[in-house]
């Protein structure tokens, strides 16, 4: 599928895209993407990584269920984290013809018709 195809029939909702997670995220610890996705993923990294000692210290000397949330939420960013990355991945494809082919063939990116 051409670039200018692609991006019509994502823009029309008549394309479904799937994105594997584990490569969008390993995607975004090189140069290829933009500094402002890369940005982002090192925010919220911080964010999870800081999340367990301020959860526990809340925890122990603030409030108990405010550090239990802080911990949950600690818990699940990751999980979010790679969602992010593969909708970065589809919003540079959008953007990036070349980027856009490269994905294609190296199945990071893998386009079906909606049913």
């Amino acid at each position: 599928m051409k670039h200018n195809e692609f991006i019509k029939k994502y823009n029309n909702g008549q394309l479904r895209i799937h994105v594997n997670k584990y490569d969008a995220k390993q995607l975004l610890m090189t140069n290829i993407l933009p500094k402002k996705y890369v940005y982002s993923d090192i925010f919220w990294s911080w964010i999870w990584m800081l999340s367990f000692p301020i959860g526990i210290v809340l925890l122990i000397w603030v409030d108990f269920w405010i550090g239990i949330l802080v911990l949950i939420v600690g818990i699940n960013l990751p999980k979010y984290q790679k969602r992010w990355a593969s909708k970065f991945v589809v919003q540079f494809a959008l953007q990036n013809e070349e980027f856009y082919y490269e994905a294609i063939e190296n199945a990071l990116i893998e386009l079906d018709a909606p049913l």
